[in-house]
């Protein structure tokens, strides 16, 4: 099994400093199938990944290792967020045909949420690939942004993505999860669950740091466990508005 890893990442870079600018960041990794991501295009431009896979163990991650690079460099070259993601699911199906006769052969699928994040007018252009979108927080509320749903990458070609903007206002927070922590038991069986997620998501304040700890610690809790769960990531951002520091 994969060791587990815990880091946290900073973005930082003329228009991008953490805590001095338009764009504030966290993440929390806990190296597995679940992964998020972010990087900067540009002065002004931030994209956020979320990426997770139906395989296990060593071929999880072979495929991150080639999905991850692959979708960075699909961004940099200027593509939407809906474009990156028709093109890598063609070249994932190159990788391995679906063997339709034989279960066994089945390539992995990869689930992938990715946002384009703008700093100069508070932009955030998304689209996803079988991946919930992140939950908006501002003045005490928080909601998942609207999603029907589409197929994973892997799945067959010729899938047609689409590009979603919204528009947050200053202050507001964006808070990327996977299923792994809804999806966690307490030791009666208890699922912790997204009504439960979103309670604390409502009662949370201060920082994006701030929260992704204090969402951290409540799942910790929850489990009653003394080191967190593998396949656990959560990445909170917040739009300060017009480069106006914290």
């Amino acid at each position: 099994m994969l060791a587990i890893h815990r880091f946290y990442t900073s973005v930082r870079g003329p228009g991008l400093v953490v805590d001095h600018a338009e764009i504030v960041g966290h993440l929390i990794q806990f190296f597995a199938r679940d992964v998020f991501d972010y990087f900067p295009k540009d002065e002004e431009t931030l994209y956020c990944l979320a990426a997770s896979v139906t395989a296990h163990g060593i071929p999880a991650a072979l495929l991150m290792d080639r999905v991850l690079p692959l979708l960075h460099e699909l961004l940099l070259s200027g593509l939407s967020p809906a474009r990156a993601l028709e093109n890598a699911n063609t070249i994932i199906l190159s990788y391995a045909p679906v063997n339709e006769g034989d279960q066994s052969d089945l390539s992995p699928f990869v689930s992938v949420f990715i946002g384009a994040f703008s700093g100069r007018d508070g932009a955030f252009t998304w689209a996803s690939a079988g991946k919930p979108p992140p939950y908006r927080l501002f003045a005490g509320q928080a909601e998942s942004l609207p999603w029907s749903g589409d197929f994973p990458l892997g799945v067959r070609g010729g899938i047609s993505y689409s590009d979603h903007t919204d528009r947050l206002r200053p202050g507001e927070m964006l808070f990327f999860c996977g299923n792994r922590l809804t999806g966690l038991s307490s030791p009666a069986g208890e699922v912790f669950g997204e009504d439960r997620l979103l309670s604390l998501l409502k009662s949370s304040t201060g920082s994006p740091a701030r929260l992704a700890e204090s969402v951290l610690s409540a799942s910790l809790a929850y489990t009653e466990s003394e080191s967190p769960p593998d396949d656990l990531a959560i990445l909170a951002l917040r739009w300060l508005g017009g480069g106006r520091p914290e």
